[in-house]
């Protein structure tokens, strides 16, 4: 298989029984469309190389790759607005049937879930649809790896995953 398509295609791998998103940006991050990040995004650049193949593929992989006109560019910082048709397409893809899911979701304000953020992520934009549990870390950051009551989630289900049967 092509290095790039492999790369723009998910495939499931048999050995992937669980997966849990930490702090991820499901639906983008209102970082990525505010103006300092705008001067950022034209001051760098992709490759010529990479732009060529690039525009390669979403001219040749149908609608759900192309970028809107108002978004030409492509780079890691475009690629994380909100409404970001690459993004959008990810989180309408479901979860592989018999993979486990779960979702960790930082906020750092209090007050009702949609309106609260983690510095980089909305609330909203982190919720996944078909996750098997999704546990709220109150007043914590996006990088809330670190935080124990985000540790003792994982642990529990890592437990959870040895006790299936066929373990």
């Amino acid at each position: 298989m092509h290095p790039l398509k492999e790369a723009l295609f998910v495939h499931r791998l048999p050995f992937v029984e669980t997966v849990i998103f930490i702090s991820t940006p499901h639906g983008g991050s209102y970082q990525a469309s505010l103006t300092v990040v705008g001067l950022f995004r034209r001051l760098v650049t992709l490759p010529a190389r990479v732009v060529t193949a690039t525009a390669d593929i979403m001219a040749n992989a149908g609608d759900a790759l192309k970028l809107a006109k108002d978004r030409p560019t492509f780079n890691s910082l475009a690629g994380m607005s909100p409404g970001n048709p690459a993004i959008e397409a990810g989180r309408a893809t479901p979860t592989a049937p018999g993979i486990h899911a779960h979702s960790i979701i930082p906020t750092l304000q209090d007050g009702p879930l949609e309106t609260r953020d983690d510095g980089v992520v909305q609330d909203k934009s982190a919720h996944l649809a078909g996750v098997e549990s999704e546990v709220v870390i109150e007043h914590q950051d996006h990088s809330a790896q670190s935080n124990p009551l985000t540790v003792r989630e994982v642990r529990r289900i890592l437990i959870e995953q040895l006790a299936r049967p066929g373990r």
